[in-house]
């Protein structure tokens, strides 16, 4: 509980919160494997703008550090 008769002026930071971000698994169901290499592509609606991730060694890719209304 804060006592503002201490007159203390407390602060709060917030450290390595994460960005936004969407991520996933490419799987092909057919060979029961993930897919090593694919090329993902995210295209931005407002403007068009394509970003581009590979999936790594498990098949999982991340497009990181997405800004709001993306």
């Amino acid at each position: 509980m804060l006592h503002p008769e201490y007159k203390a002026k407390p602060r709060v930071y917030y450290l390595n919160i994460p960005k936004k971000f969407i991520a996933g698994t490419v799987y092909d169901p057919v060979q029961k494997e993930v897919i090593i290499g694919a090329t993902c592509t995210l295209t931005e609606a407002r403007n068009g703008r394509i970003y581009t991730a590979k999936t790594d060694d498990y098949g999982d890719f991340w497009f990181e550090g997405l800004k709001d209304g993306n």
